[in-house]
């Protein structure tokens, strides 16, 4: 894909509808001068500039302007404020680009300009930047931005949108640690939306954070019951790899009606590109949702959970291999690992743990490391066990400051003090422990008391986040 183009193009493309360039057309299109129009009410130099874009007339020269070039002065302020808006969708639309290509950094610097500034997609902007921040686990910035939102009159009239941002909010508040304030939202707004009859995905996501905050709560029978209408609802969910293809073909043409200064063409073009994103984002989402519910079956199902994560990922492969997302086929990779190690395969563990790098390298690699140390460990290398979790520790240490009593914290440090134990290191083991702790909100963080002999792990099959 190609990169944003929302400097210079951008703004020839909005002079081109703006106040100025209408003048400037209706003067051409009249056979006037400058001096003709400018007479007695501008000077030639600064009518110029008006036409240019680099001046903004006041509402009394821009009455007498229009009314010299016989233009009515409403339509020529309305079509200026048209080509204000189709700069910021614009504007909106590179920004989800930017994250679709995996550039964060840019994507929030667009989104946070769009969130603070009065636009028409102002609101739009906002939402997205909050998806950014609870992604990256900035989890009370993500909370601020959702409460905001609510705040806002605007939703009185959208309550889809209302109830979508308070699901948003359920989840926030789950991973900052209010798992009883989560749970008792996520029951008012699973009841309010089956009172209406929703089938769309919002109902099946806010089940899927309702089971993510009974396991936070430790009440894993009432997650697992949860996984049915979660699997149910995904089973057939299929991505389509020519969307991608044709929504980067949409994006060419958007950029070259940039480079013609044509900013309708280009928001035209954009937005037949993001309605094919966003229809590949909803596949993936669902898939996510799927290979979650798996994960929850694999660790908290003692019955049938293997089997059926087993099923679920066996019924998924045609629609990951090639076609999905990075994270959902990453996150396949990470349950085939679980599965063969499982099954007492540690050599296909690691297969799987490289395409695992391979997919999505970076955040990842704690998660591969882990698969990896246990892996070495069943095929009796202590020491490359070692010095896989040794990898992991210093690959997650950097997450503990400033994060409290949330379940992206505790887990992998759980799991960690977990093979550290099975491998003998109870030092490090316990000092693993204490930071799980910690995120989980049982103990404060402070020196390391003397460990007990045999700590209490919890088991580290695997979970997706």
């Amino acid at each position: 894909m190609s990169g944003n183009r929302v400097g210079d193009p951008l703004a020839l493309g909005a002079r081109r509808l703006s106040v100025g360039a209408r003048l400037r057309q209706a003067r051409l299109d009249a056979g006037m001068r400058l001096a003709d129009v400018a007479a007695g009410i501008v000077s030639i130099g600064y009518l110029s500039m008006i036409e240019q874009g680099q001046r903004t007339p006041t509402p009394a020269i821009l009455k007498q302007l229009a009314h010299r070039l016989g233009l009515d002065e409403a339509d020529v302020q309305r079509r200026s404020d048209e080509a204000i808006e189709l700069q910021d969708v614009c504007r909106l639309h590179a920004a989800i680009w930017a994250d679709v290509e995996g550039n964060a950094v840019d994507a929030e610097m667009h989104f946070m300009a769009l969130a603070t500034a009065p636009s028409s997609v102002q609101i739009d902007a906002r939402w997205s930047l909050s998806h950014i921040q609870l992604r990256e686990h900035r989890d009370v910035e993500a909370l601020d931005t959702a409460i905001d939102l609510l705040r806002d009159p605007i939703f009185e009239s959208l309550p889809h949108w209302e109830l979508a941002i308070q699901v948003f909010l359920a989840a926030a508040l789950m991973k900052v640690g209010e798992t009883g304030s989560s749970i008792s939202n996520l029951e008012a707004l699973i009841s309010e939306l089956e009172h209406r009859s929703d089938t769309s995905m919002l109902l099946t996501f806010a089940k899927l954070v309702k089971a993510r905050a009974h396991v936070q709560a430790h009440q894993r029978p009432q997650a697992v019951a949860l996984l049915d209408a979660i699997e149910d609802f995904t089973e057939n969910i299929r991505t389509l790899p020519e969307l991608r293809e044709r929504a980067v073909s949409w994006w060419a043409l958007r950029e070259r009606s940039l480079a013609d200064g044509d900013l309708v063409g280009a928001v035209r073009f954009s937005e037949r590109a993001i309605a094919l994103i966003q229809e590949l984002w909803r596949a993936d989402a669902l898939l996510m949702m799927r290979a979650e519910a798996a994960a929850f079956r694999f660790r908290y199902d003692p019955d049938s959970g293997i089997e059926r994560c087993r099923a679920i990922v066996e019924s998924m492969k045609n629609a990951v291999v090639g076609n999905a997302s990075n994270r959902v086929t990453a996150a396949m990779w990470l349950l085939s690992a679980e599965l063969a190690l499982a099954d007492g395969d540690p050599t296909a563990a690691l297969n799987h743990a490289n395409y695992l790098d391979e997919v999505k390298p970076g955040a990842d690699v704690s998660w591969s490391a882990m698969v990896r140390s246990r892996a070495f460990a069943m095929l009796g290398d202590k020491d490359s066990a070692i010095a896989q979790a040794r990898r992991v520790k210093s690959q997650i240490r950097p997450a503990i400051d400033g994060m409290y009593r949330a379940t992206q914290f505790a887990e992998p440090w759980e799991r960690l003090a977990q093979i550290f134990r099975d491998l003998g290191c109870q030092d490090e083991a316990w000092e693993c422990m204490r930071i799980a702790l910690r995120g989980a909100g049982a103990v404060p963080a402070g020196p390391l008391g003397t460990p007990p002999e045999s700590p209490k792990m919890i088991d580290h099959s695997p979970t997706l986040r």
